[in-house]
Formats: C-alpha cells, structure tokens, sequence
C-alpha cells in the first residue's frame, strides 16, 4: 500500500470500493426520487460522477453489488 491509495480510514480497498459504490447507487436514488426540476440535471450528474468514479475503484463485487441494486 503506497501513501498516494485513497483509503483514508478503511481497512483495505475492498471496503472503499462498497463505499463508492453505496454512494452511487444514493445518488441514483436520489436523481430518480426528486421532484424539484430545478435539482434534476445537477442531480443527474452528480450520478454519473459517481457511478464512474465506482467504477475506476476497481472493486468488481461491489459494482456488481451497485448495478443489482
């Protein structure tokens, strides 16, 4: 593990990479779920945002995990 790995307080990349993908699949939910037009389209990318840096955290479980969800 090198100084430069984005895992601040988690154990290994395995839990960073669940918590990436939770996060994603929030934000999805949340895009989906809202009412107010005026949030949609930054709520909407906001989604991509985070579904692609899902998928760049290399954790095959948990991005099979997010797209089940």
């Amino acid at each position: 593990m090198s100084a430069s790995d984005p895992l601040g307080f988690f154990e290994d990349g395995n839990q960073y990479g669940i918590w990436v993908a939770a996060t994603a699949l929030a934000a999805v939910w949340l895009w989906q779920n809202s009412s107010d037009s005026r949030w949609r389209g930054r709520l909407l990318a906001t989604a991509i945002l985070s579904f692609a840096i899902a998928l760049m955290s290399q954790s095959l479980g948990a991005v099979l995990l997010l797209c089940a969800g």
